[in-house]
């Protein structure tokens, strides 16, 4: 009977370890899949296209690193709408998770945005507008009311050691 246990120990043992290999393939072959099907110029350039299309305005990355957390921005600079003076933001570093599945259809879905030591210059006009409107949208035709989301929706941001300065002309 111990002869028995002990052969159904190592048969549960081996089919572990057989599934953790295969697991291992998996996530090697899926790895491989999508840093040929993306490489670092091309996901830079698709990042840096749905930024722009998200924020209406001009953006560059110096550099951009797949990582397994995410997208690692290094430069990044999003000028001012309408080709006012100035950048909106400036970051050195910014770490953004991505979801996975829309990545794959060349889509960019934000999980958390994470700015280290970033650079906000923020404006209203003398008319008591923003220079940031134009990145909202108002969501009362589409949800019968409520308030303006952010066109460019993060599951979370996180900001640290930033500078805000606001340049209020009214």
């Amino acid at each position: 009977a111990l002869r028995l246990l002990f052969a159904a120990f190592r048969t549960v043992l081996r089919g572990f370890g057989l599934s953790f290999i295969v697991l291992v393939l998996l996530i090697v072959g899926l790895a491989v899949y999508v840093h040929h099907k993306f490489g670092p110029e091309e996901a830079r350039v698709l990042v840096i296209t749905q930024l722009q299309a998200l924020l209406h305005r001009e953006v560059a990355i110096e550099r951009m690193v797949l990582t397994p957390r995410g997208l690692k921005l290094k430069g990044l600079r999003v000028r001012h709408a309408g080709g006012a003076e100035g950048d909106l933001l400036v970051c050195d570093t910014a770490l953004i998770t991505v979801k996975l599945r829309p990545l794959l259809r060349r889509r960019l879905e934000l999980g958390t945005v994470r700015l280290e030591s970033p650079q906000i210059d923020l404006r209203r006009e003398a008319d008591g507008s923003w220079d940031i409107a134009d990145m909202f949208v108002s969501s009362k035709a589409a949800a019968g009311g409520g308030a303006l989301p952010l066109a460019l929706a993060a599951a979370e941001m996180i900001i640290n050691d930033g500078v805000l300065r606001v340049d209020d002309r009214k």
